[in-house]
């Protein structure tokens, strides 16, 4: 085993001489969990399948509750966070993150446009906003790239 690469060899004898072969290649995996909060399944769908194409780990929540229960049981490495869920909204997600202690980035996922509540996001530790109404995957890729892992060629 070469400990540099991780990579596993064998010599065999041939007629020719010796060759090697590569059996099999051990590479540590490091996914990143990210915790998807969103009400909407269309969009929820959407998401959770982009970031699984760019091999994300990604788990759901269909409102507030869901997320503050899934925060619980597994700490993401990044929320997407809707602002408006039934049962609890954003706000109360927010809050009780913040009250536990986490420090993970949350982004916004929102079609409220209105910098009086970015601003208020923004107070509760929250690093970036989508606007839901103009998201492509590309831009969604582009905004939470920058919030995930290294092993993922972000910061």
């Amino acid at each position: 085993m070469d400990a540099e690469s991780n990579s596993l060899f064998c010599d065999a004898a041939s007629a020719c001489g010796t060759r090697k072969f590569l059996y099999f290649l051990i590479t540590p995996i490091d996914m990143t969990n990210v915790l998807v909060a969103e009400d909407e399944k269309f969009l929820r769908d959407i998401i959770q399948m982009s970031l699984l194409d760019h091999a994300i780990e990604v788990r759901v929540a269909s409102n507030g509750k869901e997320a503050i229960d899934a925060v619980e049981e597994e700490v993401p490495q990044l929320l997407l966070l809707d602002l408006l869920m039934p049962r609890v909204d954003g706000y109360a997600v927010l809050r009780h993150i913040r009250e536990r202690g986490y420090d993970f980035p949350v982004v916004i996922l929102s079609n409220l446009g209105d910098p009086l509540e970015e601003e208020k996001c923004m107070k509760l530790g929250v690093k970036d906003f989508i606007i839901k109404s103009n998201l492509d995957e590309d831009q969604l890729w582009e905004k939470i790239e920058k919030y995930l892992v290294p092993a993922h060629g972000s910061v």
